[in-house]
C-alpha cells in the first residue's frame, strides 16, 4: 500500500504528459531525487500546477510507493519562488546550471541533507542580489564536488606530501589530484596550474573568502576546470549545457 507522505524540496524539472498533467522531478530533504505526476497541473484553475513549477521550493504531499517510478503528488505548499533570481538573466543561468548538476549527477532516492541544504542555500544567495554571483557558483562546484565523493584534496602534494600551498604552481591528476610543480613536472598527462588559479581554489574551499580578490576570468577559467574534474569521473555527463548557452 502506498504510504501518504510529506517532504519538502525543490522542482528540478518538469515535463508536460498528457492532456492535463505534469511530470516533475524533486529534489527533496528527505527522500533524494524522485519524479512526481501531478494531475490536472496544466489547467489554468490548479493551484498546484503554478507552485511546482521549475526553481520553485515547496512542501510536498504525496502517496509513496517504493516500487514505483513516478509517485503520485497529491498537495503542494510553496516556501520560495526565488523570484529575484527569474528576473536576472545571468542569475537564471547560473541556478539552472545548479538544477542540471542535480538533474545529471545525483542518484535517484540518494539522500544527502548537505547537499540539499547546501543547494538551497546558494539559491537563497543568488535571490539576495549578489555582484559575485560566478564566484558563488564556483565555490558551490567546488562543494558539489566533495559532496558527491570525488574530494580534492588541497593541503599536500600527493606524491610527497610537502605543503601544496609552497609551490610556484601545481599539477592536476584527474584520477588522484595535485601534485607540487616537483612531483609533477615530468607527467604530460597532469594540468598544469599557476600559483593565482590554484590560491583562487583554496580560497573557495574556506568559510570567510574575498571574491573581490579575484577577476572573473580566473573565476570562469576555475568553473570550467572543476566543470572538467565531473566529467572525467563521470563519462556519461557531457557538461553543464546551461552555461555552455551563456
Amino acid at each position: 500500500m502506498p504510504e501518504i507522505v510529506k517532504t519538502e524540496g525543490i522542482v528540478i524539472k518538469r515535463l508536460d504528459h498528457g492532456d492535463s498533467s505534469r511530470i516533475i522531478t524533486v529534489y527533496s530533504k528527505d527522500f533524494g531525487k524522485f519524479s512526481g505526476i501531478v494531475k490536472g497541473a496544466k489547467s489554468s484553475k490548479s493551484k498546484i500546477g503554478s507552485i511546482l513549477d521549475v526553481m520553485n521550493r515547496a512542501d510536498l504531499v504525496f502517496y509513496n510507493k517504493e516500487n514505483r517510478e513516478i509517485q503520485l503528488i497529491t498537495q503542494a505548499e510553496l516556501l520560495n519562488h526565488f523570484s529575484y533570481i527569474k528576473s536576472n538573466f545571468e542569475l537564471v543561468t547560473y541556478a539552472s546550471a545548479v538544477l542540471e548538476l542535480i538533474e545529471k549527477l545525483v542518484l535517484d532516492h540518494e539522500l544527502n541533507e548537505r547537499l540539499y541544504r547546501g543547494t538551497i542555500k546558494i539559491l537563497e544567495l543568488f535571490d539576495k542580489r549578489p555582484d559575485d554571483f560566478e564566484f558563488r557558483f564556483a565555490k558551490y562546484l567546488l562543494f558539489f564536488i566533495e559532496e558527491s565523493g570525488y574530494q580534492l584534496p588541497l593541503e599536500q602534494c600527493i606524491d610527497c606530501r610537502k605543503k601544496l600551498s609552497d609551490s610556484k604552481f601545481v599539477y592536476l591528476n584527474y584520477h588522484t589530484g595535485f601534485y607540487c610543480s616537483e612531483c609533477g613536472k615530468d607527467h604530460s598527462y597532469f594540468e598544469k596550474m599557476d600559483e593565482e588559479l590554484f590560491n583562487l581554489i583554496l580560497c573557495l574551499n574556506i568559510k570567510n573568502c574575498d571574491s573581490n580578490k579575484f577577476d572573473q576570468n580566473l573565476i570562469k577559467k576555475s568553473i570550467k576546470l572543476f566543470e572538467r574534474y565531473l566529467m572525467f569521473h563521470n563519462p556519461d555527463f557531457k557538461g553543464l549545457k546551461t552555461l555552455s548557452l551563456f
